[in-house]
């Protein structure tokens, strides 16, 4: 659950917005701030905040992110055939072939990640998802 901020001034780079911090945080250190309904990232500024200190930050707002239908599933509408967008994922059926692994050639690093190194491929994932 994020902290409520309550709006402070307007500059030419954007908004201000005070934010009471939730407890005693280091430099840098990043957590969730509400304002008007809308999440946003705080990250605490140069000489770190004490619990219940108030701080003014920029109030950015967040890239949203394109949504799908919940009903749409990869196995049941293959929208992608509906629409003009090139853009959009396909949806009921994989966007690769089964010997697309080579198109960028058999010296290419994932090929060979795939074939001989799984744990790296993995571990590159897995960063990826965090």
């Amino acid at each position: 659950m994020g902290t409520a901020a309550v709006p402070s001034y307007a500059t030419a780079a954007g908004e201000m917005v005070e934010v009471v911090a939730p407890a005693t945080l280091q430099v840098g250190y990043s957590f969730q701030a509400i304002y008007y309904g809308t999440t946003f990232t705080v990250t605490v500024p140069a000489g770190g905040v004490k619990e219940r200190e108030r701080m003014i930050v920029p109030f950015e707002q967040p890239q949203t992110v394109a949504s799908y239908p919940s009903e749409w599933t990869p196995l049941t509408t293959s929208q992608r055939d509906k629409n003009d967008d090139d853009t959009a994922p396909p949806m009921g059926r994989f966007k690769d072939g089964l010997c697309d692994c080579l198109t960028f050639g058999p010296c290419h690093p994932s090929f060979w990640n795939a074939c001989c190194f799984v744990q790296i491929l993995m571990a590159q994932i897995m960063t990826r998802l965090k």
